[in-house]
């Protein structure tokens, strides 16, 4: 019960306030705290409890709740220590792997795992941490079974479902992947992300629909993360949606993310579908121009300049374009065209 929880953090400061040594306030107080995820407001409690340096079960709570607070380097220094002493302790092993993993100290993390594999500890914390040391160096074909050790072991794990869906979508795999998700949200239904994974693998197997309705669920989700409102404008399209709450929702997508390229994409479309060719052109241009532009954003520039009789301006965009999009149709004639009057 929370309120019951509230109510033993606070008994337990109100007790060290009058006794700071007071071991069972320390233990129980550090117990709160953690379970409540109130680190700041217990910070009196671990300032109490690391000065307990004889009693390792208090210094290993307060290594707990101190890498919790981020203080990661404090916690890694009590860890090793307790490694150095009980070398078969696995949760030593697993909140070691979570400190490098922070730090982007991945050859640690595989240093540790293969030593707790050695010494014939198995829990699914060791898998999953394992599996997103992989993945974080772009090794996911090495991360993906490690991922499936982490999901068959246990189902308390939601976000091992979500890196090995992540993992089948980027190998060309959607429906697995949407069948990964589809575990995850029933164990947890509130992660924009797991909403916004679904919509494009959705979207990779033309359910454009369906696509828009798991973006919305992102957007409702994570109202200020600008990457689903420009995703969530682009689908509306590709689902042959309302064009003016499209536009009305890349304008914000913008405004709150204006180095991702796909609402600037849907506002350059859609000003050449009013024939505002001027604002098109600086809207594309834009597209093209954002961290995370693809092909497919040349092509709509390509088509444009194309359209405009610029044709050797368009000609770089459209053989980039097709290149990664062989059959696409009006960037394919587009090209033709040009080469044809060289």
């Amino acid at each position: 019960d929370l309120h019951l929880t509230e109510q033993c953090q606070q008994s337990c400061i109100d007790l060290l306030r009058r006794d700071p040594g007071n071991y069972h306030a320390l233990d129980y107080g550090l117990a709160a705290l953690m379970e409540l995820g109130d680190l700041e407001g217990g910070k009196e409690i671990i300032e109490l409890a690391s000065r307990q340096e004889d009693d390792p079960h208090l210094m290993y709570q307060t290594a707990v709740a101190r890498m919790m607070r981020g203080e990661e380097e404090w916690a890694r220094g009590v860890f090793e220590r307790f490694l150095q002493e009980d070398p078969e302790e696995v949760g030593t092993y697993i909140n070691l792997m979570r400190i490098h993993h922070l730090a982007e100290r991945y050859d640690k993390v595989e240093e540790l795992y293969q030593e707790a594999s050695r010494r014939g500890l198995d829990h699914e914390d060791l898998h999953f941490n394992m599996g997103l040391a992989l993945k974080a160096r772009k090794r996911d074909r090495e991360a993906a079974p490690y991922f499936v050790k982490t999901v068959r072991r246990s189902g308390e794990i939601p976000d091992a479902h979500f890196h090995l869906a992540q993992i089948l979508r980027s190998e060309g795999h959607p429906r697995l992947a949407m069948a990964m998700l589809q575990r995850e949200m029933m164990v947890d239904d509130t992660q924009p992300g797991v909403h916004a994974e679904m919509a494009w693998c959705a979207e990779d197997i033309g359910e454009y629909e369906e696509a828009v309705r798991m973006i919305r669920a992102a957007v409702e989700r994570a109202p200020d993360w600008g990457i689903y409102q420009h995703s969530l404008a682009e689908l509306m399209l590709k689902a042959e949606q309302d064009a003016e709450e499209a536009e009305k929702i890349a304008r914000q997508a913008v405004k709150l993310d204006p180095e991702q390229a796909a609402g600037w994409q849907v506002l350059g479309r859609l000003a050449a579908e009013r024939e505002d060719y001027s604002d098109a052109e600086r809207m594309l241009r834009k597209a093209v121009a954002a961290r995370d532009s693809t092909a497919e954003d040349e092509g709509w520039l390509g088509l444009l300049l194309a359209d405009s009789d610029r044709r050797q301006a368009a000609r770089p965009f459209l053989e980039r374009a097709a290149r990664t999009f062989p059959f696409w149709t009006p960037v394919g004639d587009a090209l033709g065209r040009i080469r044809g009057h060289a």
